[in-house]
């Protein structure tokens, strides 16, 4: 039998949080989005969740595709319990350009405006959100049309940043009898 000592050190709880650079989203907002309250148990995982992950998704949605975010904590003793620490954040935001959708290209097979307007869920002149992006993947691989899209692997992204503008080229490729039975065994 083995026995490892472990030193847990010492337990921090939430201070505050102070909210810099944002904009499109109010401090109050970006703060409510971490669901914690002042004296709550840190954790450093549910922190980079919500930085790195949700509010990452959140402005994406709203065409900033250059979100960036950094914690920078400051440890703080508890003058009411020895036992506990308290951190306290500053959160600095840089939400960089609003994108917009310049261009949308299809390579190797065309889609009528119909088609277009039935399975692409953002037009050109709105604002990019990847998740409207990636529901419209997921409806042409849906629509069986097509041999199935990789999202990240079958699409080129092309910014202007000066411009605040994307264009995207999809490349799409009939799907054959022999691709979807071949696809739908694995």
């Amino acid at each position: 039998m083995i026995t490892v000592p472990i030193a847990e050190g010492m337990l921090y709880r939430l201070g505050e949080i102070r909210i810099e650079g944002a904009e499109a989203l109010s401090p109050d907002e970006v703060r409510a989005r971490l669901g914690w309250q002042e004296g709550d148990v840190a954790d450093g995982d549910r922190i980079a969740k919500w930085l790195f992950e949700d509010l990452k998704s959140i402005y994406s949605k709203m065409g900033f595709i250059q979100y960036a975010s950094e914690p920078i904590p400051t440890f703080k003793s508890n003058p009411r319990n020895a036992k506990e620490g308290i951190v306290e954040l500053v959160v600095s935001i840089e939400e960089g350009k609003r994108f917009t959708l310049r261009s949308l290209t299809f390579i190797g097979e065309a889609l009528s405006e119909e088609e277009l307007s039935e399975l692409f869920l953002i037009r050109v002149g709105d604002f990019f959100n990847q998740q409207l992006f990636e529901d419209s993947i997921k409806r042409l691989n849906d629509s069986e049309r097509f041999a199935p899209l990789d999202k990240d692997k079958d699409t080129d992204f092309r910014t202007d940043d000066e411009e605040g503008t994307v264009g995207i080229v999809i490349k799409l490729q009939k799907e054959s009898v022999t691709t979807r039975l071949v696809g739908k065994r694995c």
